[in-house]
């Protein structure tokens, strides 16, 4: 499913009355992505701390291996956040917080992805608009 996103299924029916009666049939299925949701909270405020919450749900009837969210966007972050779970079991909801100080203003988007064996590249995002502050700048901060 990883490579292509898609599943092809495939039926063949033979007909008891009449054996070579045989009906074949094909249909590719293109799943959804799992949800993913990630909300900002706090003062959006240059230099301010805030947080950052990203929610994964399992939709599937088997556990999700070698889980991980990363969270990034330029002027928010100084790196990469990265959370790593290595089993999700099934309908098991991920929720991870993930503190940040944003260090320049302006509009930024803050982008969350979630990837584990089973799924690649599930994003989410949300809008911030950093206000800037005035007067003295405190040091950067990391985490």
């Amino acid at each position: 499913m990883r490579e292509s996103n898609s599943i092809k299924v495939s039926a063949v029916v033979t007909d008891k009355d009449k054996s070579e009666a045989v009906y074949i049939t094909e249909k590719d299925l293109v799943p959804e992505s799992p949800s993913l949701t990630i909300k900002a909270i706090g003062s959006e405020l240059q230099y301010s701390d805030m947080t950052a919450e990203v929610v994964f749900e399992n939709p599937l009837s088997e556990g999700l291996r070698n889980c991980f969210i990363t969270l990034t966007v330029s002027g928010l972050l100084t790196e990469t956040m990265e959370a790593r779970m290595p089993l999700l079991k099934q309908g098991q909801r991920l929720r991870v917080t993930m503190p940040f100080t944003p260090y320049r203003p302006g509009p930024k988007k803050l982008v969350a992805g979630f990837n584990c064996d089973q799924f690649r590249d599930i994003k989410a995002s949300c809008n911030v608009y950093i206000k800037p502050v005035t007067g003295v700048v405190p040091p950067l901060r990391r985490y």
